[in-house]
């Protein structure tokens, strides 16, 4: 759902001027981070109930009625796409549906302008390209691969190689860090209440909190051939923490936009990722659910950030034709990091717990720098 919003907000580029894209774009951002926020909050209600039904394969708990209610807003939207939107006008023209073509055109110039259908003087659209171009041929499965990569090549092309590489490496560490760390931080806030039970008074960082907790033997990754019980129990402070760092986020993106237009788009990147670096490097040190609290809101906030303003530059230094496909390669290459890191995470806080805070600063900092080394709008424009 993150990456289809990012999507549609590249395509308001068209909608906007130059001078108000990037404050459009971040305030769709906001939205994401409305999501974020929320779904602590549904969380805290479902899955703290205590019920259970008891089914013959499986006992369904009450967070699997929270995982039911997170896939709603994705099945509805689908919903609606499919049975109420108009199809895209460039899809139906592709399809010599030219006609409905123009239907769909005269409807959004009556939704834009309040005017007659009838005050649409448009008759006839001119194709992109002929019968006989790659891009109109009739679609089989040898002309669909061949045509994504047609259009795939250019962004791996002079002059466009570099800020290609950099652009999907800056992707790939942001969500690898926010996403990953975003994944374990109701666990790491669990263990730390968990720890305050048995050990009342005393701080402790988080490393020699998982430590401990391991060492007594309630860390599943320590025991062998051991069958336990699953829990689903949950602190409550867990779900207050993670709906304040939603919040952070949410923060962080209404000051970036009014800020990006004073501080400008890569300068505000790099300071998301020095900043949220740095506050990777000295969780480390966090000695209390509070310190680790202030520490992820800030990593959490600046990095859920940085997607937009990336996208928001990508879309400024690329063509207008391969700007789509810049934005979405990245987008992939994002969820790739995403995927690798939630699925390493998990075992590196198990096996050693401060090589993950050393690791998530060190490739927020390193992505700073790449962040530095991206060509600016302005730059780009000359060029060209």
């Amino acid at each position: 759902s993150v990456d289809l919003l990012l999507w549609f907000m590249h395509t308001w580029e068209n909608s906007h001027s130059e001078a108000t894209r990037s404050r459009a774009i971040m305030w769709g951002a906001v939205f994401i981070s409305g999501a974020i926020m929320a779904l602590p909050g549904v969380a805290w209600i479902v899955i703290s109930q205590s019920w259970s039904l008891e089914l013959p394969l499986y006992t369904f708990h009450s967070w699997r009625v929270f995982v039911i209610i997170c896939g709603l807003p994705s099945f509805i939207t689908a919903a609606l796409l499919i049975f109420y939107l108009p199809e895209s006008p460039k899809f139906l023209l592709a399809q010599d549906r030219e006609e409905e073509a123009i239907d769909v055109l005269r409807y959004m110039y009556t939704q834009n302008s309040g005017h007659s259908p009838q005050d649409y003087k448009v008759i006839g659209l001119v194709r992109e390209c002929g019968t006989n171009n790659n891009r109109c041929r009739r679609q089989t499965v040898s002309g669909v691969l061949e045509l994504m990569w047609s259009q795939t090549k250019p962004i791996f092309l002079s002059p466009h190689l570099t800020k290609t590489l950099l652009g999907f490496s800056l992707m790939f560490g942001i969500y690898a860090s926010f996403n990953g760390l975003l994944l374990w931080l109701p666990d790491m806030f669990n263990r730390l209440a968990e720890y305050g039970q048995l050990h009342f008074g005393e701080s402790a960082t988080v490393c020699r909190v998982i430590s401990t907790i391991a060492s007594n033997g309630t860390s599943t990754t320590t025991l062998t051939n051991t069958t336990l019980q699953c829990s689903a129990t949950v602190a409550p402070t867990v779900f207050k923490k993670s709906l304040i760092i939603g919040g952070s986020s949410a923060v962080a993106n209404i000051i970036c936009v009014f800020l990006i237009a004073h501080v400008g788009k890569k300068n505000l990147l790099v300071i998301c990722m020095v900043g949220s670096g740095i506050s990777g490097f000295a969780m480390l040190f966090a000695s209390s659910a509070t310190q680790l609290l202030i520490l992820s809101s800030i990593l959490e906030g600046l990095t859920m950030t940085s997607p937009t303003v990336l996208s928001s530059i990508l879309i400024d230094i690329y063509p207008t034709h391969l700007r789509a496909m810049a934005v979405c390669m990245s987008l992939l290459m994002g969820r790739v990091g995403t995927v690798v890191s939630s699925s390493i995470l998990g075992v590196l806080l198990e096996v050693n717990c401060n090589l993950v805070f050393i690791a998530l600063g060190g490739i927020l900092l390193v992505c700073g720098g790449l962040g530095y080394l991206l060509p600016s709008p302005w730059q780009w424009r000359v060029r060209r």
